[in-house]
């Protein structure tokens, strides 16, 4: 069986954190469920384990959520992120503003790169630099977010910031002095 991507994804966060990956493991499955990085290189064994997967699901629970199951990285490696969407809230696949978003671009200092994102105006800042930081596999607190030179704190909204349609948020790697 295999873990679709959302939750590859939790489980590949979850096991780097190795004491409480095992703890929880022998609490939940009586051993250490292991992991073997090179399974995703065949693909066509990953497709057969992805359909054996929701068919086992479907046999014993009738469904899957096909949302979930359907997700696949391609979607954040299109550098097009929409955080906190609904389901129904779909329709931007080309940067067009959806109703009640607002559309951020964080310029990535290092990278030389700009991010599309669509927000929802009460979304807090915190969460849309976690994402982005995910999806760079950056460590959040080694980044830096600052609008107009000053540093944004992750409790703020857009709405609170007062962000308009297309504003950009500068993204740099955290500088540590001596």
């Amino acid at each position: 069986l295999y873990p679709c991507h959302l939750v590859e994804q939790m489980w590949h966060c979850h096991i780097l954190d190795v004491v409480n990956y095992c703890h929880d493991m022998m609490l939940l499955c009586g051993h250490v469920v292991g992991h073997n990085p090179d399974g995703a290189l065949d693909s066509a064994a990953k497709q057969k384990r992805d359909e054996a997967t929701r068919a086992s699901l479907k046999e014993h629970f009738g469904r899957y959520d096909e949302e979930v199951w359907n997700f696949s990285s391609d979607v954040l490696e299109g550098k097009n992120h929409n955080i906190e969407l609904r389901s129904d809230d779909t329709s931007n696949q080309q940067g067009a503003a959806i109703p009640d978003m607002i559309r951020i671009i964080i310029i990535d200092e290092s990278r030389k790169e700009e991010v599309l994102n669509n927000v929802r105006g009460t979304v807090k800042m915190g969460a849309l630099f976690k994402t982005y930081a995910a999806n760079k596999g950056i460590d959040v607190l080694s980044l830096r977010f600052h609008l107009d030179g000053e540093t944004i704190p992750f409790d703020e909204t857009p709405a609170s910031l007062a962000l308009e349609d297309g504003d950009r948020i500068n993204c740099m790697l955290k500088q540590v002095g001596c």
